[in-house]
């Protein structure tokens, strides 16, 4: 599901929440509609909120995770490259 803002012909924005889990979009639930862009907004946060209540999803916070660095990763050992005369023979094309 997700929320979708569709411009209307008398150019108001319409605010539905939309599901696409059939192959075609459906209509789940109307939020409302509005001219006033901060009006639009607050409608869109709504329907993101409805739609994490009723999937029961919970976000997990990543922010406080930190990825180890780059510096941190050592090579404990390199595997050794094949001769050069066998890759040779091996794939030459004759």
């Amino acid at each position: 599901m997700f929320v979708r803002q569709k411009k209307n012909k008398s150019g108001v924005v319409s605010v539905q929440v939309i599901d696409k889990s059939s192959g075609k979009y459906k209509v789940i639930k109307t939020l409302g509609s509005s001219s006033s862009i901060s009006r639009v907004e607050m409608l869109v946060k709504e329907g993101e909120h409805w739609i994490k209540s009723q999937l029961g999803q919970a976000e997990i916070d990543l922010s406080a995770h930190r990825m180890p660095s780059i510096s941190s990763f050592r090579i404990s050992s390199r595997l050794p490259l094949p001769e050069r005369s066998y890759c040779l023979e091996k794939f030459s094309m004759r």
